[in-house]
């Protein structure tokens, strides 16, 4: 799932990183320990590899910004394109602008994320197991105005969905939860899936 595959890459594996390699065209670090670069940026980190047309670290604060276009792939091929990432070390936060996620059969695209060490919250998602992009509809997918992610619980609550066919909604259902285990009760969630 994309929110999970996100929430790995920013808050698991951002505060664990020994070894980091940037290249790109242009690298700039002064003195306020502050370090941009600029045009065709890859940044590996274990088995991810993120490029980026802008880049930027203030290690004072640990906060990361990467620009427009960038793009996370793993050694899957799951990629994730998404504009304006920002990671909050310290904190434990993030968050990113418009988004596109292809991996394991499953196409998502939406308005923009929130990260947090405890979930991630998605705006007016669009996703399936057909391919998609924001473009095209593929043959089925599902419309829902938010989704808030527990990765931790393996378990995720859509509002305000719709079942596309063909471009035709057939089905509005308000809410849908998803859970991997049964009985498991999110804040803020008096339903339970049986």
């Amino acid at each position: 799932m994309l929110s999970s595959w996100l929430y790995a890459d920013t808050m698991s594996l951002l505060p664990n990183i020994t070894n980091i390699t940037l290249e790109s065209e242009t690298i700039n670090y002064d003195d306020t320990k502050i370090i941009t670069a600029k045009d065709d940026v890859k940044v590996m980190v274990d088995e991810y590899i993120i490029q980026t047309d802008d880049f930027f670290y203030d290690s004072n604060q640990s906060i990361f910004h990467f620009g427009d276009n960038t793009r996370i792939k793993d050694t899957s091929e799951n990629i994730v394109t998404l504009n304006n990432l920002y990671i909050n070390i310290p904190q434990e936060t993030g968050s990113c602008g418009a988004f596109q996620f292809q991996g394991n059969n499953l196409y998502f695209y939406g308005d923009s994320a929130t990260l947090s060490k405890e979930t991630v919250s998605v705006k007016n998602v669009v996703y399936s197991t057909c391919y998609l992009d924001p473009k095209t509809t593929g043959a089925y997918h599902i419309s829902s105005r938010s989704i808030r992610v527990y990765p931790t619980r393996g378990a995720f609550v859509a509002t305000h969905n719709f079942l596309y066919i063909w471009k035709l909604p057939v089905f509005y259902f308000p809410r849908l939860l998803y859970q991997q285990q049964p009985y498991v009760i999110l804040e803020g969630e008096e339903t339970q899936n049986t």
